[in-house]
């Protein structure tokens, strides 16, 4: 499992890829609002981060560990299980399958295949960030 200082620095090369800011100018401390990051640049970067880590992450873990120290401290913790912390369903990759090209929800009562990983990306790249963060509000209201 990596380290705290290694997950920081991971995530502070992501957002400065993301964003186009030099590295030495992320403050870990900061919020991630405060880098410029779209709703869909956030849902990425926990995709991404989830990927690095081998292990599930809620969609919306920048919005609860709202800055890179306290997501980087959170995620080297010894106890930190593959299930989001609230234990409730989070939005996993099957939920972008539900979204069509045009940003749309689609009838999912016929079963689906699990589809290729950079297909559910690009389908997720082409809403606008309206509706990332309308399917993020619509996810989090339907977890209660």
């Amino acid at each position: 499992m990596p380290t705290q200082v290694e997950i920081q620095e991971w995530l502070i090369t992501q957002i400065s890829d993301t964003v186009y800011v030099d590295q030495e100018e992320i403050d870990i401390g900061s919020p991630f609002s405060s880098f410029g990051l779209s709703s869909k640049d956030a849902v990425i970067l926990s995709g991404d981060l989830e990927d690095w880590l081998d292990r599930r992450l809620s969609p919306t873990i920048v919005y609860e560990y709202p800055t890179i120290e306290s997501l980087a401290e959170y995620l080297s913790k010894d106890g930190f299980s593959r299930e989001p912390e609230t234990g409730k369903q989070a939005l996993n990759n099957d939920d972008v399958d539900n979204v069509d090209s045009g940003g749309h929800g689609v009838d999912v009562s016929e079963p689906r295949g699990i589809g290729r990983l950079d297909e559910k990306v690009s389908n997720l790249e082409k809403l606008t960030d309206s509706e990332v963060e309308a399917l993020l509000i619509d996810k989090l209201n339907n977890l209660d």
